[in-house]
């Protein structure tokens, strides 16, 4: 049994349980969201100690050099000593400015922070209601001198917070912002601009996939970019038309949504699982940048069919949803 020392607390780490956890349960706010390795969004600092591999495995060789690691993966043996990267839990103030459905269970919401935040699009914010209860949200819209940040929320049956954006949230209130967060974001070379981008997610993973592929774009990104969108049936896709347009607008765009099931009422749409489409994409993604977001199982089986198939651990940046009551 090992101890962890944060924040002045120390507490006892019984074999098997993960950093993250363990600081959850002693009411530590810990930026999170997958709970798997792959979003790398509650990496942790270590101050003293060493830290397990595996909580080290996908990270930039500079980080592991900083003492970075992934809490969640971390369960260590040893004592260690850690704290939060600076700047992570940096919150802001801000302004609901709209709120939108985009479908009968995902409404657009729009919020005016306080004062700026630096961010790119496809990094998430943790939206706070409370003191204690918070939702990490992916930023879908680019930087603006406006310090607007536009976030696509799905409602889920008795879920807290998203009950509240649904069912109170209004015009005019005020709500918490923590952020930004994430690596899931465009960050590719000059010269590597010419190389084909893929990017591939279900649900709202769509938010961080818009605002990548618009970022790309706004970058001028010149080679292709194939952007598909996985869900189980054709009412739970959505902007669907503005996808469409990105596509007859920019000649390197590809726009492929995808349904297990079709109902052959809205055109255009491909019917099959995701991950078979995707990966007929290319037979080889050995020099594609790659972006996958949303369900954690779908992401962690593309993301290792994709990488059988030659692409680079480095250049696939990964955000993977769990849904949360």
């Amino acid at each position: 049994m090992s101890r962890l020392y944060f924040k002045g607390d120390v507490y006892t780490l019984k074999s098997g349980v993960s950093v993250l956890d363990r600081l959850l349960d002693g009411g530590h706010q810990i930026p999170h969201s997958c709970k798997a390795g792959i979003c790398h969004a509650c990496k942790l600092q270590v101050k003293r100690g060493v830290v397990p591999k595996e909580a080290q495995r996908g990270l930039k060789e500079t980080e592991k050099s900083e003492g970075y690691f992934l809490s969640c993966q971390c369960k260590p043996k040893e004592d260690l000593h850690v704290c939060l990267p600076a700047g992570v839990d940096k919150q802001y103030s801000a302004e609901v400015i709209s709120l939108n459905k985009l479908s009968d269970d995902i409404i657009k919401l729009v919020v005016k922070l306080d004062q700026p935040m630096p961010f790119h699009p496809g990094q998430f914010v943790n939206l706070w209601k409370s003191n204690q209860l918070h939702r990490s949200y992916s930023i879908a819209n680019l930087p603006n001198q406006e310090n607007l940040i536009e976030m696509h929320i799905r409602y889920m049956p008795n879920g807290k917070l998203s009950s509240w954006v649904f069912f109170e949230l209004k015009k005019g209130d005020s709500v918490g912002i923590q952020g930004p967060l994430g690596d899931c974001f465009y960050q590719i070379s000059k010269q590597d601009k010419i190389k084909p981008m893929l990017l591939a997610g279900t649900g709202t993973g769509l938010a961080p996939l818009y605002g990548i592929l618009m970022d790309a774009l706004k970058k001028n990104h010149q080679g292709k970019i194939y952007i598909y969108h996985g869900a189980l049936a054709d009412t739970q896709l959505y902007y669907v038309e503005n996808m469409n347009k990105l596509a007859e607008n920019h000649d390197n765009v590809y726009y492929i949504p995808v349904v297990l099931k079709s109902s052959g009422l809205v055109d255009g749409i491909v019917e099959g699982a995701l991950d078979e489409k995707v990966l007929k994409t290319s037979d080889s993604f050995a020099s594609w940048n790659i972006y996958l977001c949303g369900d954690v199982q779908m992401i962690k089986k593309i993301q290792k069919q994709i990488f059988l198939k030659g692409a680079s651990l480095k250049n696939i940046h990964a955000d993977a949803f769990i849904p949360y009551a």
